[in-house]
């Protein structure tokens, strides 16, 4: 049973010892394809643990997993808005030229 979550406002902590939790982001696809590319790995990619290693969504408390899956879902929305902006602000200046 996972532990309840320390007084800890940010970040994420390891349901097994309590250490922070980070994402396990491949570089390969924000050398590739840019912000977009590192925002969508980065979204995707698993919570691994120093100490423990990686860390399966479903042994996270539900408060700390309802926070990853909303993160996850701003960065897709992020990345998502860059490209529009970039779509409009360059048929913006296509027309003006």
């Amino acid at each position: 049973m996972p532990q309840t979550p320390p007084s800890v406002p940010t970040g994420y902590w390891c349901p097994r010892c309590g250490g922070k939790l980070k994402r396990e982001a491949s570089r390969g696809p924000g050398m590739l394809f840019g912000l977009i590319g590192a925002l969508i790995a980065s979204a995707f990619s698993p919570l691994k643990c120093q100490k423990c290693g990686p860390i399966p969504t479903n042994q996270l408390h539900a408060d700390v997993r309802r926070k990853y899956r909303t993160n996850s879902i701003l960065m897709v929305t992020a990345a998502v808005v860059v490209v529009i902006t970039a779509v409009v602000v360059l048929s913006i200046f296509k027309r003006d030229h």
